[in-house]
């Protein structure tokens, strides 16, 4: 057998080739098994702006200090994330949010698309048609005009969907589906006027769009 199959042993405690550990309580050290050599291997690292080491279900991790919530509403009023309240009528295609360059190269980036279009004969008034979230390399869409049905990457889904051993999970609640990631990102949609994007604290200085630079 292969060292580097046996995983790797430090101060008395067994790791698993290829996983990935803090060597302290602060999250100063970021440690991983390495597969070829079998040895572990460290490097010094912290949390980033906006994140605390903490202990949540038993896993040490850095966890985001808070979150935002931008929403789109009626025809359609926005709520951005820092809590501004503005009316726009456009139709066209519109960037809700996407994340730009950041100094922070490990935030996993996304982007959040709605299609506003006028409500029938009225010109004066939009709402938001469809709603679409591109995230891990997933594109999950969603349409006024199919109420109820979810794409995911141009497919139709069963709700609940979960993919990625559920960092990327879909479900419905009430009238709205909710499309959750495992490092923070909510969005909900219920098919009809209603969007609703929540993002961690860590994002802030990094994300752009509708929902407002935050």
């Amino acid at each position: 057998m292969w060292r580097s199959s046996c995983g790797c042993q430090q101060k008395g405690r067994y790791y698993p080739q290829g996983s990935v550990f803090w060597a302290d309580d602060k999250c100063g050290s970021k440690c991983h098994c390495d597969d070829k050599s079998g040895k572990i291997i460290c490097k010094a690292v912290g949390c980033k702006p906006n994140e605390r080491c903490s202990l949540k279900g038993g896993v040490r991790d850095c966890y985001p200090l808070s979150s935002a919530t931008c929403q789109g509403t009626g025809d359609p009023h926005y709520k951005t994330f820092d809590g501004r309240r503005y009316g726009f009528q456009g139709t066209c295609i519109y960037v809700l949010s996407q994340t730009v360059h950041s100094p922070l190269p490990d935030l996993l980036p996304y982007q959040a698309l709605v299609q506003n279009e006028n409500r029938g004969r009225n010109r004066a008034v939009a709402y938001t048609k469809s709603v679409s979230l591109t995230v891990y390399n997933f594109t999950i869409s969603m349409n006024s005009d199919s109420p109820g049905k979810v794409l995911v990457n141009s497919r139709s889904v069963n709700l609940p969907y979960n993919a990625l051993e559920g960092k990327l999970s879909l479900f419905r609640q009430g009238s709205f589906c909710f499309v959750q990631t495992h490092f923070g990102l909510t969005l909900k949609f219920n098919w009809r006027s209603h969007v609703s994007l929540t993002v961690p604290s860590t994002y802030a200085g990094s994300v752009e769009g509708k929902c407002c630079v935050w």
